[in-house]
């Protein structure tokens, strides 16, 4: 079989487009810093995507968050790198 996809699905940028544009959902953006991280926990939930974005203001990655916890926010996806700058798609909230 052959199975075709959707450019929203394989590209950060199309994917944050699609569901920002087409389906209404929200992005908020923070400084990865001690109070940009505190806003973002206090803003995020589980089922919202992280963003995680390079020094050039360029997407780099994205995670879902799968859990919620002292403090902490889980997610899935393969990440080495420290970001200076991440965002939340909020879709847990539509």
């Amino acid at each position: 079989k052959h199975y075709g996809t959707s450019s929203a699905f394989i590209n950060t940028d199309d994917f944050l487009k699609y569901f920002q544009e087409e389906l209404g959902y929200t992005l908020s953006t923070f400084d990865n810093t001690y109070e940009g991280k505190l806003k973002c926990y206090q803003t995020m939930a589980s089922g919202d995507v992280v963003v995680l974005y390079d020094s050039d203001g360029s997407i780099a990655h994205i995670g879902l968050i799968s859990g919620m916890g002292d403090m902490n926010a889980y997610y899935c996806a393969i990440n080495s790198t420290m970001y200076p700058r991440f965002g939340i798609l909020h879709m847990s909230k539509q």
